[in-house]
């Protein structure tokens, strides 16, 4: 799956690095790395810090994070800020 190529226009090419673009594997490893870097972020970190109901959606890779009181959700956002930049 790693190193499956591509065929096009009869010619077949082999990269030796990443994932091959279209492959089934992207999507599984996008969806574990999204489980480790966001539903459990805020399943340990965000939900214990806030005061009011914090639910993440997340669908591919795309995410929504709605939260009950707006500050939780402007210290969301921050705390975001500081670790993804």
């Amino acid at each position: 799956m790693f190193k499956a190529g591509v065929l096009a226009e009869g010619d077949i090419s082999v990269n030796e690095e990443g994932v091959v673009q279209g492959s089934i594997v992207s999507p599984i490893l996008a969806n574990i790395f999204a489980h480790f870097a966001l539903d459990v972020w805020v399943e340990k970190m965000v939900k214990p810090n806030c005061k009011g109901k914090v639910t993440a959606v997340r669908y591919a890779d795309d995410a929504v994070i709605c939260c009950e009181y707006e500050k939780d959700a402007l210290r969301i956002r921050r705390t975001r800020k500081k670790i993804y930049s």
